[in-house]
């Protein structure tokens, strides 16, 4: 009996075609934006770990100097390289061997300013990356951290907030400003002791 059915030809039809296109051009997309999710978490995470580095080597100092943070502001590379004549005075780059290298990386390095005084938002800002005159006295301190994308600082500001800090977006600070599509995150310790020159009290 004659078979009438149409021998199957090779090939794909246009239609067959554009489905597998389709789902080519899908799968990239999601791969994209899975690398661009993943990137986006693993920038998020080292910001955040650069800002407890940040927290836990002021602290880590101010132990070690009788709860003073010290009475110094570093912005900028020279700054941050300052040293000062012996151990017993503030300096950016004794503050810096606690914290880590980071903070004179990239463009817009972050910065420190401690200032003498009881109110926060008062009294006087340290000019120098050394220590002056200023014995143990009562201050605060200031830092700002280095640009970070938009998109993921809001959740950088949250851990800020949650370590202690009264922390805040700023477009500008530091003499620095960011670039466009990313803001800093400028944080104020409460009060404490502040001091320029402290012998150290190591155990």
């Amino acid at each position: 009996m004659k078979d009438f059915r149409k021998s199957q030809q090779g090939g794909f039809s246009i239609i067959e075609f554009l489905l597998v296109l389709t789902a080519f051009v899908i799968f990239l997309a999601a791969a994209f934006i899975g690398y661009r999710t993943l990137r986006a978490n693993g920038e998020e995470t080292q910001i955040g770990n650069k800002f407890k580095l940040m927290a836990n080597g002021i602290r880590a100092y101010q132990k070690d100097f009788y709860g003073a943070a010290p009475y110094v502001a570093c912005s900028g590379v020279s700054a941050w390289t300052t040293s000062a004549s012996n151990n017993t005075i503030a300096s950016c780059s004794a503050l810096e061997q606690y914290i880590g290298s980071f903070l004179i990386s990239g463009a817009s390095p972050w910065t420190y300013t401690a200032y003498t005084g009881t109110t926060i938002g008062g009294g006087t800002a340290a000019t120098t990356a050394t220590g002056n005159a200023t014995s143990l006295t009562v201050g605060y301190y200031v830092f700002t951290t280095e640009p970070i994308d938009n998109g993921y600082v809001q959740n950088v500001l949250n851990q800020a907030n949650s370590l202690g800090y009264t922390c805040s977006v700023t477009s500008a600070a530091g003499g620095y400003t960011a670039p466009s599509g990313s803001s800093m995150i400028i944080c104020t310790s409460g009060i404490t002791n502040v001091a320029g020159q402290v012998s150290p009290n190591y155990f």
